[in-house]
């Protein structure tokens, strides 16, 4: 299968995981606000955002890897396999320890937590991490497409069990469980389709040479990790301390509108990134699809930022039947932080593709954290976003100069052409 056809067909089947990823919130959160109330939504999202911080530091191991599991699946099937293993049972290990110290200090500075939504969060994101391994085996055999697809489909089922616990029985809060039942039964049906694809057989393997190798890469995917997270996860964990619960679920609200947009670029992203580490060692191939790339995200960015800058209001109202939580002023910085984030990340997974991203993200890590200390000091929500406004447009001329060192553009502005975007879109449709 050609690269053109390989991204077209992840393309396609990541659509029906984003719409599943989508329409999860569209659903879930009116109906958590509107009949559990604002503080539970807060303690939700709260702890689900501090527990994937938590556990998607791995200190920078997993996505290093995923970039060498392809050469070894390429030399020697059963190293790739024993390399998936010693991927699996670190995870294991890191996770079971989190866990343990997250009970401690729980338990320890008896800190105030809803145990129902405590257990089954920890359960579904600890559950959800391990799986990453078992799909790093499917990214590295070019089979995207099937993450996306069980993905997609295991989400809409979490949406279907929790609806019908929630209506049906009538369990509230302890709908809550279909979460993890469906992350367990997805981690499990993995399991199967790995195995029967030849790329997986369980064993205790801990291959301490493959999983500490290449030190300079790993420290590039811990700040990118972290700086990832710090922006979306701690950020929200923070608010959901200082914020009052109508406040919280307010901005909350604003930032899923806006990143609505975002899925797309991360669908992009997603799927070129597997595709450029493949052709990394060919620099014309290369530059060239990166480019294209960027130049799709960039459009495809500015079109939905667009439609939710006209229409956000009444989406929301559409979506909550309730406007009050609806903010203009806030929702423009907001969307206007997204647009150039979503761009910042198009650009950067060009080099983090072929390693390069360790001086980008250590700079983009210690203004975030800056910003965030500042929104501590000052617990004022305009001073947080106007700084996460400012850090982002200085990551832009970063960014460009970080991919012309790599790329070597003659032009800079050639990603902009609006032409080759629409000759390249028609070509990928009738191809």
């Amino acid at each position: 299968m050609s690269i053109k056809k390989r991204i077209s067909y992840s393309f396609l089947t990541h659509l029906i995981y984003k719409f599943s990823f989508i329409i999860s919130p569209i659903i879930l959160f009116p109906l958590i606000i509107n009949n559990l109330g604002t503080e539970i939504f807060k303690f939700w999202i709260s702890i689900n955002s501090i527990l994937i911080f938590i556990f998607a530091n791995d200190f920078g191991i997993g996505m290093s890897k995923l970039m060498e599991l392809n050469e070894y699946l390429k030399k020697d099937i059963s190293i790739f396999k024993r390399n998936i293993n010693t991927l699996l049972n670190f995870k294991v290990s890191l996770y079971l320890g989190y866990i343990a110290l997250i009970f401690i200090i729980i338990f320890f500075f008896k800190i105030k937590v809803i145990f129902i939504l405590l257990i089954t969060s920890v359960i579904y994101q600890s559950i959800n991490h391990i799986s990453i391994v078992l799909s790093h085996a499917l990214w590295a055999s070019g089979k995207n497409w099937i993450i996306y697809l069980i993905n997609g489909i295991g989400q809409i089922l979490e949406i279907i069990i929790f609806l019908i616990l929630f209506f049906i029985l009538d369990l509230e809060i302890k709908s809550f469980i279909a979460f993890p039942i469906l992350s367990i039964l997805r981690f499990l049906f993995l399991i199967l389709i790995v195995h029967k694809l030849k790329l997986f057989n369980y064993d205790f393997n801990f291959d301490k040479d493959f999983l500490f190798s290449k030190k300079k890469g790993i420290f590039g995917f811990i700040f990118e990790t972290l700086s990832s997270n710090t922006k979306f996860h701690l950020l929200r964990f923070l608010l959901g301390i200082i914020l009052s619960g109508f406040k919280f679920t307010q901005i909350t609200i604003l930032f899923t509108l806006a990143n609505f947009s975002k899925n797309i670029c991360a669908s992009l992203s997603q799927i070129i990134f597997p595709e450029l580490n493949h052709i990394r060692k060919n620099l014309n191939k290369f530059k060239e699809y990166s480019i294209e790339y960027i130049r799709f995200g960039f459009y495809f960015n500015l079109i939905i930022c667009s439609f939710f800058l006209f229409f956000g209001e009444k989406l929301t109202d559409l979506w909550l039947s309730n406007s009050s939580f609806f903010d203009k002023k806030l929702f423009i910085i907001i969307l206007s932080i997204v647009f150039i984030q979503n761009f910042n990340e198009l650009i950067a997974y060009v080099y983090q593709s072929v390693n390069k991203h360790l001086s980008y993200y250590s700079i983009y890590l210690s203004l975030l954290i800056s910003s965030l200390v500042l929104f501590l000091i000052t617990k004022d929500i305009v001073t947080l976003l106007s700084s996460y406004l400012f850090i982002e447009c200085m990551m832009i001329f970063l960014n460009f100069y970080f991919l012309n060192r790599l790329l070597n553009i003659n032009n800079i502005f050639e990603i902009f052409s609006f032409s080759k975007f629409i000759k390249s879109s028609f070509r990928y449709i009738t191809d």
